[in-house]
């Protein structure tokens, strides 16, 4: 086989005849020139030299212009022969020579990358879609060496086998792509090559990609392009320097992020004057213990259109003790590029519109008209603000998106988003060493080459290290897992069963129904498109109260493009007098059990409720329902904790709630929920709400319907609302939530009917700060009468702490809270707090009480969103 692969190496060499030119590329003393770049016009190929200035292209015999090039140095152009002699071409690279930059400040005496980047800004659009389809040949390598691991961590006989065999290694990663993009974001990566001296066999699909992303796009890599549309309100620009190349007038501009901010990038850009085109990046950013280190360099491929030909990378890793770092090179060769030219209009440079202000004239509706006139206005002004660089980009968005079908409706999101097709070569990691030397374009240095030659004793190292495990121990280890932590099966192609394990098989204690030892199961099943059936029964024995307690939730989604959802449950349990307002059990559990803190109070429920929500027309949504109790009170079977205190009795009045007696009860209501200009997506025919800049309202009515001769509740209650989460830019959200409710027509009421109030009854909770109070006892905000609460929450990347230059390197961010509730028992009840933490995550704030006497007390609390059912 291996003679067979020889044999077709030779051949594939033969008939491509291609050679190598190879060069330095160093300054006027001598010094390599790291990252220059080397761009050949007839093959629209670029490669970057490495930190000894090498490059290497591979060109069949002929005759070519190379430019090569380097931040701060002068362009040079040279024609070069190449045959079969392999003289080694040496580039001698002269120091920029910068030249004085003309007046374009105005009267306010702005600095003149004001101007600059507000024409590149409003430009941007364009040059982001300015080309239909490309055919690229991409050549990547990367290397990385883990420097240093932490003493401690070193003392781990197990870490210590992972990691000799790379420790202080550098291993390397190649990769031959065909690369093929179709506008708007479609790209197909096809992996013609791949190699890797890393020990671990790695699939070539594991191939270094290239940066797809665009430095025109408002996001790029996942953080704020400066040239996104609000760059102002994230960076400060300042001219540094500006350059003639080629008749062209090159501007560089400084980049400096407003906050440290790990979505924030610092740097240089350089922008082609009155083209307003990219040619350079050199940017840096900071997450936590990362620091990235990015060039990239664009050529005309084709006449004013500028493609990414190199990119230069550098990673280097700090983190906990951990020390890495990281080189990523990749090399650009276009085969074919179509610029688009029927996407609308133009945006032409403010130079020139004086000559022609004329637009193409294609077929359009009054909308786009009038977005063209709009933009036609802003083309002839002499001097753009910032207001109007964003304007000119958002209608040039808008010029540049095809406009939609009449068959889509308006508030569907058909954005563009990119998608990604990767396909393996069946020859991929065959290719024999000619072949990459003809592929490469940064030779191996010889550290790396010593990595290729350590790649199989190393495997075997690792391999060896990895069989000292048995097998069949690996897979009862395994099974094990599964039965202690739970797992999920498929149940043909359609279904799903899975099952909670043996760690959560005790989720709860109380005083009431002792130690719950039993299990979740639960399984889904596709009935049709958009359909699908989930049934969840759960059954626990009760230790102390010597009774099962079971319940069976099921639901049913239908009618995918109104969203319906049918929900089902019935059971014998102990609830919370809270209801849906309660806080977490596992709380309960762990403050009954440590210190006898039973701050729930449980009623024995016997119940069987349904739901029906649909969405009657885009954003309003109608929710009925109904359920149907035999409440029974319960008392204390158990008194077990740690510190064998006397647990309270198990009535509501011991936490500032009321006692009831056993009662029934059948409840029935309804629910409209409208969120105006609602946005969403299909996704496999199902209908999902996206975003919407309108708040949420809703009206909800509830009645208790009296039943037989006994206790029952029978009542009315209606309540209004609107809440809302919004983004208020990059760094900054809010929140709020406001609702009025009163009760009407009382017969008989019981606690469990109240309007019930979120409270927490510990110091940690799951729920986030939106709209729960902290201080006061657990059953004390509920009112049977009427109610008015509001709930306030503005979050901010920069509030207080973060202000302080030294802290912004940090990824939390700050919060401060606001929640109000007035009701005839209590009055006015107020709480406001501040808090930090990570997102969603984790979370930990404090929180100061007042009532209508004045302050009532401070106190702390930590959200920590697990999921344990």
């Amino acid at each position: 086989m291996k003679v067979v692969l020889l044999l077709l190496g030779i051949f594939i060499a033969s008939v491509v005849k291609c050679q190598v030119l190879e060069g330095v590329v160093s300054d006027a003393d001598g010094q390599a020139v790291e990252g220059a770049t080397v761009y050949v016009r007839e093959t629209a190929q670029g490669c970057v030299a490495d930190e000894n200035g090498n490059f290497r292209i591979a060109l069949p015999s002929g005759t070519y212009v190379c430019e090569v090039s380097a931040l701060g140095y002068e362009k040079q152009t040279l024609q070069v022969r190449v045959g079969e002699k392999r003289d080694v071409l040496r580039v001698v690279l002269k120091p920029m020579v910068y030249m004085l930059q003309e007046a374009k400040v105005n009267a306010r005496g702005e600095d003149p990358a004001f101007y600059i980047m507000r024409h590149a800004i409003a430009r941007a659009p364009y040059h982001r879609h300015q080309v239909k389809r490309y055919l690229s040949e991409v050549y990547t390598k990367g290397t990385m060496q883990l420097e240093k691991i932490p003493k401690l961590l070193m003392l781990s006989k197990e870490i210590r086998k992972e990691v000799t065999p790379y420790l202080g290694k550098v291993f390397t990663l190649e990769s031959v792509m065909e690369v093929a993009f179709e506008a708007p974001d479609t790209y197909e990566r096809k992996i013609v090559a791949f190699s890797s001296s890393i020990p671990d066999d790695l699939s070539p699909d594991e191939a270094l990609g290239i940066v797809t992303a665009s430095v025109y796009d408002p996001d790029v890599m996942g953080m704020v392009s400066p040239l996104a549309p609000g760059a102002f309100s994230y960076y400060r620009f300042r001219f540094a320097e500006c350059y003639l190349e080629d008749g062209k007038t090159i501007n560089k501009i400084r980049v400096e992020p407003r906050k440290k901010n790990s979505q924030l990038l610092d740097g240089y850009i350089y922008i082609v004057e009155n083209d307003w085109s990219v040619v350079n990046f050199d940017f840096s950013a900071k997450l936590t213990g990362v620091t990235l280190h990015i060039k990239g360099v664009f050529h005309d491929v084709k006449p004013s259109v500028f493609l990414p030909t190199s990119y230069d990378i550098d990673v280097d890793v700090k983190i906990f003790g951990v020390k890495a770092g990281g080189k990523y090179y990749a090399s650009v060769k276009y085969k074919e590029v179509e610029a688009d030219t029927t996407n609308g209009v133009v945006v032409k440079p403010v130079s020139v519109v004086a000559e022609n202000k004329a637009l193409p004239e294609p077929a359009k509706s009054p909308k786009r008209e009038k977005a063209e006139r709009k933009l036609e206005a802003l083309l002839e002004k002499e001097e753009l603000t910032t207001r109007d660089a964003y304007r000119m980009a958002r209608l040039s968005q808008q010029l540049m998106t095809p406009e939609r079908p009449d068959t889509i409706p308006p508030l569907e999101i058909r954005e563009e988003v990119v998608t990604e097709k990767v396909s393996v070569d069946s020859m991929a990691v065959r290719r024999d060493s000619a072949y990459w030397l003809q592929m490469r374009t940064i030779p191996l240095k010889q550290e790396e080459v010593k990595g290729y030659q350590m790649r199989d004793s190393l495997r075997a190292v690792v391999k060896k290290s990895e069989g000292e495990t048995d097998t069949t121990r690996r897979a009862h280890r395994d099974i094990f897992g599964q039965i202690l932590w739970g797992s999920s099966y498929k149940l043909g192609k359609q279904g799903r069963f899975e099952f909670d394990g043996l760690v959560k098989a005790f989720p709860e204690y109380n005083f009431v129904d002792g130690f719950w030892i039993g299990q979740r199961f639960g399984v889904s099943l596709a009935v049709a498109r958009g359909q699908r059936l989930y049934v969840e029964p759960s059954v626990y024995y009760a230790t102390a109260r010597k009774s099962w307690i079971w319940q069976v939730y099921s639901s049913y989604t239908y009618a995918p493009l109104k969203r319906g959802l049918l929900k089902v449950r019935f059971g014998d349990v102990s609830a919370d007098y809270k209801g849906n307002a309660g806080a977490w059990r596992l709380e309960n559990t762990l403050t009954s059990l440590v210190c006898a803190d039973n701050f729930m109070k449980f009623y024995g429920k016997r119940y069987v409720a349904l739901e029906n929500r649909i969405d009657i027309s885009n954003g309003l949504v109608l929710s009925v329902g109904g359920n149907y109790e035999k409440r029974r009170v319960l008392e204390n079977h158990i008194s077990y904790n740690i510190y064998k205190k006397d647990p309270k009795p198990n009535t509501p009045s011991s936490e500032g709630g009321v006692d009831m007696p056993d009662n029934t009860a059948l409840h029935v209501y309804g629910q409209l929920d409208y969120t105006p200009r609602s946005f969403y997506r299909l996704r496999n025919g199902y209908k999902r709400y996206v975003r919407s800049d309108w708040p949420t309202f809703s009206v909800r009515y509830d009645r208790g319907i009296s039943v037989g001769s006994g206790l029952s509740s029978a009542y009315n209650r209606i309540a209004i609302g609107v809440q809302q989460k919004k983004s208020l830019g990059l760094f900054d959200k809010i929140s709020y939530k406001v609702q009025a409710g009163k009760f009407f027509s009382v017969k008989e009421l019981y606690f469990p009917d109240y309007k019930q109030f979120g409270a927490t009854g510990w110091v940690f909770s799951k729920e986030m700060f939106f709209s729960d109070f902290y201080l006061t006892d657990y059953y004390e905000l509920a009112t049977a009468e009427k109610w008015f609460q509001g709930a306030l929450n503005y979050t901010s990347s920069y509030l207080l702490i973060k202000r302080l230059s030294f802290m912004q390197r940090f990824l939390f961010n700050e919060a401060v809270h606001v929640r109000y509730v007035w009701m005839p028992e209590t009055k006015s009840y107020t709480e406001c707090g501040y808090s930090l933490g990570f997102e969603d995550e984790i979370r930990g704030g404090v929180f100061f009480g007042f009532d209508r006497e004045g302050y009532r007390g401070v106190g702390v609390r930590v959200v920590l969103p697990l999921d344990w059912k």
